[in-house]
């Protein structure tokens, strides 16, 4: 399949027929040789139906013209047929409001992937809501197409690509960026809308400091990788973040670049996982933007506007390429297309509420009924707000607006900072300075070595930081030690309240003296190159090339790497033919053997394994299908065991579990089923409590719907219920996945005394 939106009408046309099936057969059980005109016709807009008619006699018609009358009209004459014969289908369809919805969001699904296919990109979340919607009407319908929808579902839920592998490229952990991303439809609607124009290249996203402008950019990244346009090979995140003056002071900043030399290393770092062989030139850099076509992320343009020489080459020399770049700035730049980012409408200032409170373990109703407050003294920038209601943890939520409304801004942050800092004591504030001068993630160790405290001091501190939500667990370390972080805003926040500390130059000095003295080796820089060469040939479609730079680098001591052999088995598993599932298996097996800590090695490894899966669905192999479920589980555990439970691999075992469940009931084996389930549920719990520190999705809303499934399958039928109303909580009832979910229980006979 060659883009997401062909994959969506293909899947839009199977439920067209499906539905249309289903309904002839109902209307004509009922009217006899009339079903046509009584169940049809009189329902039709018939200046419509003549247009259509009109379309299929026309000789320029490209769609089959054997088509009948009752086939001719699509599914938004589909929802009126329903709805008229309302008093012949409602017992069928339950709930008329929420069945008019349903059939509406597949016609703008429809209008969407019909007319403006090439001015529209699909986003996942689109797709899957549709196929829901597909699933519970053809459920209705008692359709036997209804199965083939509920796998498809399911294999979008867990991240699958029926329609390709995602998109090349690195973007940075979702937890350094964004919290929770809530709301910002418009403005995703407008950057979709932009990527699929040829005339523009270039976009930014501006906004005050606060408002969610690289918010916005990584989740339009995200959605943009997992959603693979078909004219893009990748997608690269880079931040121009160089420093920033502070009272008179310079103020050193993380930054990716800064320069047009390093502008060429750091993307294709970001592309390929190492830096190139050679220097890269103007030249080069152009090339490669047009040879591999991107979208490309620039956070922070107003770092790099002194340079001329970089920003002349950013804003117009690379106009040039096929690539598409978005910068995010506080400003807005003459001949640049714009999309504004300004504070939370009311809603989704309520939907954020609602998450952050529930994070920070605060009273949810008391912080809605003070909406109107917090937008007052925050001006619904998610920064502040979320800032705020931290600081309600220490003082609560009436004194923390009071003291917002005397501060406002940065102000009120820096103060909220100093308290709960103040309340944490002196090694966890000196931990937090060390951990928002260093450029990458530190270990506890390290973190004891800059700050000069002892080792369980600091382990002490890094608990109590970990619960304040002001740090991050990261990967671990190449020798097994966990390391630590804290996102790019509280960083921000922490060099700018303690800049003129003079601990914070000495930690500066302290972190550059490590650094130096833990330069990788050559081979560390020879797995990179390699694995860099690899990625190139991947993103160009040259696998045979990729799985021969990988074999040839597994040389001597690089022999048992286990990046490479994870990187190997990476390459294999994209082939997706019999051969290569078989040596995939093999390559992933030996990076675990060979002690990979890797969480993309275990989640690639997963998907293949659950993908297998999958496609058996259909071909009630029970048996050998519980076998493969088994499996994907065993590997997802073993990453667990190296990686630390992630959302990504916790929430894959909640999915699986409950997918080997119910196929242990199609076997009878009906006690093991409630096992599963109840492991499922028990694994949707930690993926819920856990901090992501990739960038890999685990959606709050796909977990909470594996919880609710696998309580439901336990058959307990109150804490399911517990489960959807704590959903509810963090989303709020208007929500459509927990809506779908609702209506899917309140249809269940034993759940009408509790819903």
């Amino acid at each position: 399949m060659s883009d997401i939106n062909s994959y969506a009408n293909d899947l839009l046309i199977d439920f067209l027929d499906a539905a249309h099936k289903e309904l002839r057969r109902v209307l004509h059980e009922e009217f006899g040789d009339a079903w046509f005109e009584e169940g049809i016709a009189r329902h039709l807009n018939s200046s419509a139906l003549d247009r259509t008619r009109a379309m299929l006699a026309s000789p320029m018609a490209t769609i089959d013209m054997d088509r009948v009358d009752e086939e001719i009209y699509g599914v938004e004459h589909l929802g009126s047929v329903v709805i008229g014969n309302w008093g012949l289908l409602g017992e069928t369809f339950g709930n008329r409001q929420r069945t008019e919805v349903y059939f509406g969001e597949i016609s703008e699904l429809r209008h969407n992937v019909s007319h403006r296919r090439q001015r529209h990109m699909l986003r996942r979340g689109d797709l899957l809501r549709f196929v829901r919607n597909a699933q519970l009407l053809l459920k209705a319908f008692d359709s036997p197409t209804t199965a083939a929808f509920d796998s498809i579902a399911a294999n979008l839920e867990q991240g699958g690509s029926p329609w390709g592998n995602e998109l090349g490229g690195t973007l940075p952990p979702a937890i350094e960026i964004v919290s929770e991303f809530v709301g910002r439809d418009a403005e995703m609607r407008e950057l979709s809308t932009w990527l699929t124009r040829d005339d523009d290249r270039h976009l930014i996203i501006w906004g005050y400091g606060g408002s969610g402008k690289s918010a916005l950019a990584y989740q339009f990244a995200r959605a943009v990788r997992d959603s693979a346009p078909s004219s893009l090979q990748a997608v690269v995140w880079l931040s121009a973040k160089v420093r920033e003056y502070v009272e008179g002071e310079t103020r050193d900043r993380l930054a990716d670049f800064d320069s047009v030399e390093s502008f060429g290393r750091a993307f294709w770092a970001a592309i390929y996982g190492a830096e190139p062989s050679l220097t890269e030139t103007r030249e080069s850099i152009i090339r490669e933007l047009s040879e591999t076509p991107m979208l490309l992320i620039v956070d922070d343009l107003d770092s790099v506007l002194d340079s001329q020489d970089l920003a002349h080459f950013l804003l117009y020399e690379t106009r040039t390429t096929k690539s598409k770049i978005i910068y995010t700035s506080r400003q807005q730049i003459p001949g640049l297309q714009t999309v504004e980012v300004r504070g939370f409408s009311d809603s989704e200032l309520t939907s954020f509420v609602r998450v952050r409170a529930r994070e920070y373990e605060l009273n949810l109703e008391n912080c809605l009924d003070r909406i109107g407050a917090i937008r007052s003294v925050t001006d619904g920038f998610p920064l502040f707000v979320d800032d705020l209601l931290r600081h309600a943890i220490l003082d609560g939520l009436q004194e923390a607006i009071e003291d917002w409304s005397q501060r406002r801004g940065d102000a009120a942050r820096e103060y909220a900072l100093r308290r709960q800092l103040s309340s944490l004591g002196e090694a966890a504030r000196r931990v937090l300075i060390a951990l928002a001068v260093a450029s990458r993630p530190v270990s506890g160790h390290e973190l004891a070595t800059i700050s000069g405290f002892a080792d369980d001091d600091v382990q002490h501190a890094i608990r109590d930081l970990v619960g304040w939500r002001l740090l991050n667990r990261a990967d671990e370390n190449p020798m097994g030690h966990p390391t630590f972080s804290c996102n790019r805003n509280t960083q921000r926040l922490v060099q700018k309240t303690y800049t003129r500390d003079p601990i914070y130059r000495a930690y500066q000095e302290s972190f550059r003296n490590l650094v130096g003295s833990a330069r990788p080796p050559a081979l560390r820089r020879a797995v990179g190159s390699a694995i860099s060469d690899a990625k190139a040939y991947v993103i160009r479609g040259d696998m045979q090339s990729a799985e021969e730079c990988l074999r040839s680098a597994m040389a001597g001591e690089l022999e048992t790497n286990s990046d490479l052999w994870g990187s190997l088995g990476w390459v294999l598993s994209r082939r997706k033919d019999r051969e290569s599932t078989g040596k995939a298996r093999l390559a992933f097996s030996k990076s675990h053997t060979y002690g990979s800590r890797k969480e993309d090695t275990y989640y690639h490894w997963m998907e293949l394994e659950r993908e297998i899966a999958e496609k058996l669905i259909d071909e009630s192999d029970e048996a050998r299908l519980l076998e493969l479920w088994r499996a994907a589980t065993c590997v997802a555990e073993l990453g667990i065991e190296r990686c630390g439970e992630t959302p990504a691999l916790c929430g894959a075992i909640a999915y699986l579990k409950s997918r080997e469940a119910k196929t242990l009931e199609r076997l009878s084996q009906f006690t093991a089923a409630q096992t599963c389930f109840r492991q499922g549920a028990d694994w949707a719990r930690k993926a819920l409590a856990a901090p992501n520190p990739s960038s890999r999705e685990a959606s709050r809303a796909r977990l909470y719907r594996s919880l609710v499934i696998a309580l439901d399958g336990c058959g307990d039928l109150g804490r399911t219920v517990e489960a959807l109303q704590e959903w509810e909580a963090a989303v709020g009832g208007e929500d459509p996945e927990w809506r779908r979910e609702y209506d899917r229980l309140a249809s269940l006979s034993a759940y009408r005394d509790y819903l």
